[in-house]
């Protein structure tokens, strides 16, 4: 969802004369802004407040009757000092020049002014603040699409509840959702939104104990507030002003015996646009997947083709042929290339609203904190783009919050005052690898077994054995926090049990690694998702059966002859480059009858280092379609895929 703000971009004129508002109104006409107009301090700080979202500049005549310009730029302190602000003035004192500095007064424009002289200025001035409203349009179109998903499925979890049925897993998702809209909506104009989700978070917070239940009048109210929230984002979508709270907020204190726990839930979404298409990551799979056939069947065409060109080796169809397979070949792996494009987004996009975060978190903080993004060029796929755009905000915030220390206590610990926090992005052969680093206090491990002793997570026994890294896995624990107060940038205990569980359900691993006084690391291990892959493959045969090996994989060939044989407890090992590979055969590892000599040996590099299978028989390599083994073939732990 993208919006094209530069039509909605305005510039306020302010001064008493009508023909003075007209005239600039004219020299302005051409350019992108929609002008408004002001006759007085009054009407035109009424104007301020209504389109302060959308105002690229204030320009003021300095002598008005009652009221100057000066008195304008003070009633907009402090939040709305960030517009631009231009005077109108015959003259300027020195006295004038210094108040001017201390209101921010952007620049003086001498009366009367040429035109052109008039254009430059605005262009001058407005651009800086441009820039800043088509950044903060590009992260509220963001936002304003990842909250209505999380709405959907708010709304798809309360209307799965059973009369009277409490579902723990449902309740812990709802109120993360409810935190991620808080979280980010935080950072626009106006805060209803981040004012109501907070009520609406204290009222799912009722049912997150085990004595509390979920009944279809309560269900009636998180759906009501579910449309209400849908409201809000509509009226941030349009820059519309904010509402009133304290009647938004009544549904959750009035009586709702009689609420239906269904209540107009289909209406208020918002309709998608006509010219955008929705494509599920489904299709996209299932066209590889048939894209990958044809990969296997242009290689048994050109197995054919072979043996043609063999007995027709002088029939120029033939070649003909040939070349035109090999075209259609190219057609192919092109096609595969952009299908599996599709599915990926730029990391950068996942990330850009972070930097707008840790900015608002340092100034709400008081921090001076640093941060850096390396890999913002990598492609993720979608699966796993989703996940970490749950994920990043919420370690993120918990670094700048908990991680690192104000300015004073940096300098009292001997460090720079500014704190650092760093995302780095990488894919290591079939893992994303997304490490959130900070140079803050660290993980306070003893804290960490305080709270995991009070909350009965593990006994003071368990703990014992435990070691750093196993302590600092407990702070994923659902409502775990060691935070003394709860804000709305973090302490609740909801952001660190919601990223592991989103992680783990793409099925990665999240590493922590702290050192008090230095800082911690949190290191987001997933593996990229895999459908339909070509793989070039080498092709032996192990008993009846034909294995494939990823060519990537595969290290040398050999003969057994050409080996010399170890044998170290019995188990039977190689000796190549100097270093013991273990010998393991196929045939006896799979279960498979061995029907020949197995004289073939195939190196192979794995994560538990190189082997050396013995096979019956090496064949060539081609090109193979790979897709995911059914779970009772997975749970074997030998077979990566099927083809």
């Amino acid at each position: 969802m993208k919006l094209n703000i530069s039509r909605t971009l305005k510039i306020l004129i302010v001064d008493d004369d009508q023909e003075a508002l007209d005239v600039i109104q004219d020299a302005l006409a051409a350019t992108e802004f929609e002008i408004l107009q002001a006759r007085n301090v009054d009407e035109a700080f009424v104007l301020i407040e209504r389109n302060a979202s959308r105002l690229a500049l204030i320009i003021s005549d300095f002598n008005m009757p009652g009221a100057n310009g000066f008195d304008l730029r003070k009633k907009m302190l402090p939040d709305l000092i960030e517009i631009p602000f231009v005077i109108l003035s015959g003259f300027v004192t020195t006295e004038i020049a210094l108040q001017a500095l201390d209101l921010k007064i952007s620049q003086f424009l001498t009366k009367p002014f040429r035109i052109q002289t008039l254009r430059d200025v605005v262009a001058k001035e407005s651009d800086s603040r441009v820039k800043s409203l088509r950044e903060d349009e590009e992260l509220r179109a963001g936002f304003i699409e990842e909250s209505r998903a999380l709405l959907d499925e708010m709304e798809d979890l309360t209307l799965g509840f059973d009369r009277g049925t409490l579902n723990l897993e449902a309740i812990h998702r709802l109120f993360a959702c409810a935190h991620t809209i808080k979280g980010t909506s935080g950072y626009f104009s106006p805060n209803t939104t981040t004012r109501f989700t907070h009520k609406f978070e204290d009222f799912i917070t009722r049912f997150r104990k085990d004595d509390a239940a979920v009944d279809a009048a309560s269900a009636g109210v998180i759906l009501a507030a579910i449309d209400i929230t849908r409201e809000l984002l509509r009226d941030l979508e349009v820059f519309a002003p904010g509402k009133d709270l304290a009647p938004l907020v009544a549904i959750f204190d009035v009586a709702v015996s009689n609420t239906p726990a269904v209540a107009q839930t289909s209406s208020s979404r918002t309709e998608t646009k006509q010219d955008e298409i929705k494509v599920s990551t489904e299709l996209l799979d299932s066209f590889m997947e048939r894209s990958g056939e044809l990969t296997v069947l242009r290689n048994m065409v050109n197995k054919s083709i072979r043996l043609v060109e063999l007995k027709y080796g002088a029939d120029t169809n033939v070649a003909a042929l040939t070349e035109l397979l090999n075209e259609m070949h190219k057609t192919n792996v092109h096609m595969q290339d952009q299908i599996a494009d599709l599915r990926k987004v730029s990391f950068r996009h996942i990330v850009k609203p972070l930097s707008r975060t840790v900015r608002d978190l340092a100034a709400q903080l008081k921090k001076q904190i640093v941060f850096e993004i390396e890999g913002e060029d990598l492609r993720i796929d979608h699966a796993v783009s989703d996940v970490l755009n749950k994920c990043l905000i919420h370690i993120i915030r918990n670094s700048a919050d908990h991680g690192l220390e104000t300015p004073d206590e940096r300098i009292a610990a001997g460090k720079d005052p500014t704190g650092q926090v760093l995302l780095i992005a990488e894919q290591a052969n079939d893992f994303y690898s997304i490490r959130i680093v900070d140079n803050g206090r660290g993980i306070n491990l003893a804290r960490v077994k305080k709270k995991a002793l009070e909350v009965g997570l593990v006994s003071s026994e368990e703990l014992a054995t435990m070691k750093p890294e196993q302590i600092f896995e407990l702070i994923f624990a659902p409502g775990f926090s060691t935070a003394s107060t709860v804000t709305d940038v973090s302490g609740r205990g909801v952001g660190t049990d919601m990223v592991k569980r989103s992680v783990e359900a793409v099925g990665g691993k999240i590493l922590v690694q702290s050192e008090e006084g230095r800082g911690s690391t949190f290191t987001l291990s997933i593996p990229v998702p895999k459908s339909a892959l070509i793989v070039s493959s080498l092709l032996v045969e192990a008993g009846s059966q034909v294995l494939a090996i990823p060519q990537s994989n595969v290290r040398r060939v050999l003969r057994v002859d050409d080996t010399r044989l170890q044998f170290v407890k019995d188990n039977a090992y190689i000796v190549e480059d100097g270093e013991l590979v273990p010998l393991i055969a196929l045939t006896e590892s799979l279960k498979l009858e061995a029907e020949q000599a197995r004289e073939q040996l195939v190196l192979v590099e794995t994560k538990a280092g190189t082997l050396a299978l013995q096979v019956d028989t090496i064949f060539d390599v081609e090109d193979t379609v790979v897709k995911p083994v059914a779970k009772w073939f997975k749970e074997l732990g030998v077979y990566a895929g099927a083809t």
